[in-house]
């Protein structure tokens, strides 16, 4: 680890330690990288196409039918 840049083992982190299904907050993981990290970072993240991801689904379900959701919440 200690052979290795900063950006390095951020991508390292991101490539052996991030499972393919989870959040993962980074404050400002490209700080860190160069434009080539950037854009291997990018590649990474963007495997999950935006319409599919859960959070955009359940929000604009919400959003198209708030009753349907709400009608459990409040009763």
């Amino acid at each position: 680890m200690h052979e290795r840049s900063h950006g390095e083992s951020v991508i390292d982190l991101m490539t052996h330690r991030f499972g393919g299904r989870g959040l993962y907050v980074l404050d400002e993981p490209e700080a860190a990288l160069s434009v080539r990290g950037c854009l291997v970072v990018l590649r990474r993240v963007a495997e999950v196409p935006y319409d599919a991801a859960e959070p955009v689904a359940l929000t604009r379900n919400f959003l198209s039918e708030p009753d349907r959701f709400l009608r459990h919440l409040l009763d």
